[in-house]
């Protein structure tokens, strides 16, 4: 099986080289890494320059677009392929997570649908650091109602492995400009065309946290609290509203009509305080903890998300 892995790179010097080499090292498929230079102003462009003089992999440059319309710019122009990963620039891959992914995804390749996996926490010197990114019993996002993914968010991109049917959909689509996140507009995408995501609670990767992360999970009570105090006074220039918009007028003709009405809901969110008081109040939004429920139904309720 053929892996389009899709790298988005931004002043990546100190740790892609060695992300490189792990996805080089996925045993039991068929690996080609696509790069997108974001605008590095350090050694990143040379050594991925270094790289595909050596035959492993293929790199262009463009616009500072930041990472969500880069990775979107990427995997538009992505050559054809059995799956599609995301990659980030400083993570370190295990060697079984694309075949991990494959063996899972291959008996939904009928059907637009998207894999992602856990991940350990590991430091600069790639040592485990304590937990995983996901609770491991956590349940199949797919299971939870699709206000979910235009509401509160879902998975991490570079734990996404997508199909062929998913992503042969979104290239034939118009390119949204109105992204909040790539990982998050794919993963709602697909739930508003009834596709399936499919989730491994083993850990096939290490997920580096670092100061240059350019997005990265807030650890610790303290700065979760700042982290959320600081989301609900500033103004966000895309919304869930606008996200929600783009894919109803691009993917229109995929999705069923019972699923539109959700996706009227949050686009008249900010508009219509009744459809505010739906979404804070929704019992099909589930939460792994009641700060992030607080959080996620103020947030609502406010017109800030």
């Amino acid at each position: 099986m053929l892996v389009e892995v899709l790298m988005s790179s931004y002043n990546g010097e100190k740790y892609i080289e060695k992300q490189i080499e792990s996805i080089l090292d996925q045993k039991e498929v068929e690996i080609k890494l696509l790069v997108r230079d974001d605008g590095s102003t350090d050694s990143t462009t040379d050594i991925l320059d270094r790289k595909m003089k050596d035959g492993v992999l293929t790199w262009f440059s463009g616009g500072n677009l930041k990472p969500a319309l880069s990775f979107m710019d990427l995997l538009k122009n992505a050559p054809k392929a059995d799956y599609y990963a995301f990659s980030d620039q400083d993570d370190i891959w295990d060697l079984d997570k694309m075949i991990s992914a494959v063996n899972c995804l291959k008996k939904y390749d009928d059907i637009p649908a998207y894999y992602y996996c856990n991940a350990r926490l590991i430091d600069q010197k790639d040592e485990p650091i304590g937990g995983t990114v996901y609770k491991q019993d956590k349940n199949d996002l797919n299971d939870q109602s699709m206000l979910q993914y235009l509401c509160c968010g879902g998975c991490m991109g570079c734990t996404m492995v997508m199909n062929k049917k998913l992503v042969e959909i979104i290239q034939q689509s118009p390119m949204s400009q109105k992204i909040i996140m790539h990982d998050n507009y794919i993963q709602s995408v697909c739930a508003a065309i009834d596709g399936k995501a499919i989730y491994d609670k083993q850990a096939h990767m290490g997920y580096r946290q670092h100061a240059n992360n350019v997005v990265g999970r807030k650890s610790g009570l303290w700065n979760a609290l700042l982290y959320r105090l600081d989301f609900l006074l500033s103004q966000r220039s895309i919304s869930i509203a606008d996200h929600s918009d783009e894919i109803m007028k691009y993917y229109g003709k995929y999705i069923p009509d019972k699923n539109k009405k959700y996706l009227k809901c949050v686009v008249n969110y900010k508009k219509k305080f009744s459809d505010r008081m739906k979404l804070a109040t929704s019992s099909n939004i589930k939460f792994d903890s009641k700060l992030n429920e607080g959080f996620m139904r103020l947030s609502l309720l406010l017109g800030k998300r």
